[in-house]
């Protein structure tokens, strides 16, 4: 869900769920999310719309391991993004950072990149 609040800025909220896995016996699935906002450049009339943004947010996980407790936690998180738009398609690259607890998951990384492909409903042309 996104608003466009001027002709090159938005602000919306995102939900992202991931699934990190190791070797199929263990792994963390996230569920994310976040605050964001979007900085277009773009000439007007112009289809091709490339951006930069970022975004603030809570993510809640849970780790499992074969043969043991799942184990639940939470906490804050951030992300940067750039990406582009053509009409109503778009894709991007996002990079979250996540603070998994060592004691919860001792070999996760704190991090991934997202690749994300999709189109959005609604909305209007660029003004």
């Amino acid at each position: 869900m996104k608003n466009n609040f001027k002709n090159n800025m938005n602000v919306g909220f995102k939900v992202e769920g991931s699934n990190l896995t190791g070797c199929g016996c263990h792994g963390d699935k996230i569920i994310l999310f976040s605050a964001t906002y979007d900085y277009y450049f773009h000439s007007l009339g112009k289809r091709f719309s490339p951006f930069v943004g970022g975004g603030l947010g809570y993510y809640f996980g849970e780790n499992y391991r074969l043969g043991e407790q799942t184990k639940y936690y939470n906490n804050p998180t951030c992300l940067i993004r750039v990406g582009y738009e053509i009409r109503k398609f778009r894709i991007s690259l996002a990079y979250n950072l996540l603070i998994i607890p060592k004691d919860v998951n001792p070999y996760a990384n704190n991090n991934y990149i997202a690749l994300n492909i999709g189109f959005y409903i609604g909305g209007g042309k660029w003004k």
